[in-house]
């Protein structure tokens, strides 16, 4: 077998383990592969112990790649596509009541948080449950959920 296919095979590998691990690191590891399998189709005569250093060297500049230039565009949590309203209707539940601070959680990520600052017209417990009925500024206005059992 060719060593440039070793490389093609390794590269494929690391791309496939990253769809079970998408964390785009082992994407770049991958990458990395890839160009070592270019480089040793054109040579195929280098020393195993440079393509490992060829290797390292691709795989550490694809790292800082995406550490440093990718990886903090993905972390900008930037709401465009996302409606407000959306938010709008969603239930929570208190997860901290005063005067000074009200919580609340949601199960699921709301506008990317699962926590937020909230206020409410009523009095509220921890653990009551909430329904966002608006948003101003950065804050949830929430009401109190009166659950209603219906048996069938």
């Amino acid at each position: 077998m060719e060593l440039y296919l070793v490389w093609v095979i390794v590269g494929v590998v690391l791309i496939g383990l990253e769809i079970v691990f998408p964390t785009f690191f082992l994407l770049f590891l991958g990458v990395a592969a890839f160009l070592v399998a270019s480089i040793v189709a054109i040579k195929p005569l280098m020393l195993l112990s440079f393509q490992l250093f060829l290797f390292a060297v691709f795989s550490l500049i694809s790292s800082f790649f995406w550490w440093y230039s990718l990886n903090p565009k993905l972390k900008q949590k930037e709401w465009k596509h996302v409606s407000i309203e959306s938010a709008i209707g969603r239930v929570g539940m208190i997860t901290e009541w005063s005067q000074e601070n009200c919580r609340i959680k949601f199960d699921t990520p709301v506008l990317g948080d699962s926590n937020w600052t909230c206020f409410s017209d009523e009095k509220l417990a921890v653990g009551d449950q909430a329904v966002v009925e608006d948003i101003i500024g950065n804050k949830f206005k929430v009401k109190g959920v009166i659950n209603q059992n219906v048996d069938t």
